[in-house]
């Protein structure tokens, strides 16, 4: 499976290894689940104003047999929105593929 992240440069290591652990275990679980995941994509952007707290979004791709389906997520607590996408990720996997 190819996998790949962009955006990660701007966040902090803490905020780095969280996403490498949960990305681990999640794209863990979605193998096991479905077997023909030849790839998947995460954009991460952090979107700062002076003197605010910055919000999240969270942007994936996944090829499943072919088939790309797309997910995002976005908000102000890192950890939750991140959670979130995989939430979305496996929702849609599981909407489009065992109806």
């Amino acid at each position: 499976m190819i996998t790949q992240v962009s955006g990660i440069d701007m966040l902090k290591q803490s905020e780095k290894d969280s996403l490498q652990k949960l990305m681990s275990l999640e794209i863990k679980k979605l193998n096991k689940k479905f077997k023909d995941i030849s790839s998947f994509y995460l954009h991460v952007k952090e979107h700062k104003k002076e003197k605010s707290k910055p919000k999240y979004s969270f942007h994936s791709k996944i090829i499943i047999s072919g088939h790309n389906i797309e997910t995002e997520s976005f908000g102000w607590d890192y950890s939750k929105s991140l959670r979130d996408l995989f939430d979305k990720i496996e929702e849609e996997i599981n909407h489009k593929f065992l109806k």
